[in-house]
């Protein structure tokens, strides 16, 4: 699911000129790399990591799971997008940026991870729990493109589809309790509602169902 897209135009515009450091040391969050206004968004080493140190926590759930579709999200590669960097899922796309939403991109079985949508999560409430709910995600997505039961639905059914992944798969990762009610409360509050992706209350309850371990 493209949330960027979900922001309020005056919080984009705010994190489009970028996270200062005092603001990442008060929160005890890793200080971003620095980056010229040219050069487009980069992350330091240690977002880099805590990206992938928790997406390998995630996917360490679908390893053991025996569905259809969770070898496929076990396995999913990562790629995180910066500077002029531009991800092509296909030949003939136009691209991600490192300003653009996260996504999956299914044909090679690979979560795009923006620069600008790490520094986001990591710098406004909940923080890292909004990161690990969006790689969760995106990891939903991955779970879903290989169950071939779920070919042909709606944008609104596979959005909400892999909301619910997001949450099994973070209640049975370790995440704590804090951490799925902070998911929780942040997808209630998510300011847009849309045709394709449903309000924030119908992917706050979709992502509380597969958390209590509902059927997605």
């Amino acid at each position: 699911m493209k949330y960027n897209s979900l922001l309020a135009t005056g919080l984009s515009v705010v994190l489009l000129a970028g996270c200062d450091s005092a603001r990442h040391q008060q929160s005890g969050l890793p200080t971003p790399a620095s980056s010229s206004p040219n050069s487009g968004p980069v992350l330091s080493p240690a977002e880099k990591q805590i990206v992938k140190t928790d997406l390998a926590r995630i996917q360490e759930y679908w390893r053991h799971q025996t569905s259809a579709g969770a070898g496929r999200a076990a396995t999913a590669q990562v790629v995180i997008v910066e500077g002029f960097d531009v991800f092509h899922c296909t030949p003939n796309d136009m691209g991600t940026s490192s300003i653009s939403p996260a996504h999956y991109c299914a044909e090679k079985n690979t979560i795009v991870v923006p620069a600008f949508a790490v520094l986001r999560d990591l710098s406004f409430p909940p923080g890292r729990d909004a990161l690990d709910f969006e790689l969760a995600h995106e990891d939903g997505h991955a779970k879903r493109a290989g169950d071939p039961k779920l070919a042909g639905e709606s944008t609104l059914a596979n959005e909400t589809g892999a909301t619910c992944l997001a949450g099994k798969a973070m209640a049975n990762a370790g995440f704590n309790p804090a951490d799925i009610s902070a998911v929780v409360t942040y997808l209630t509050n998510l300011p847009v509602a849309t045709e394709n992706y449903g309000s924030g209350a119908q992917q706050a309850a979709a992502y509380r169902q597969g958390a209590t371990g509902g059927n997605c």
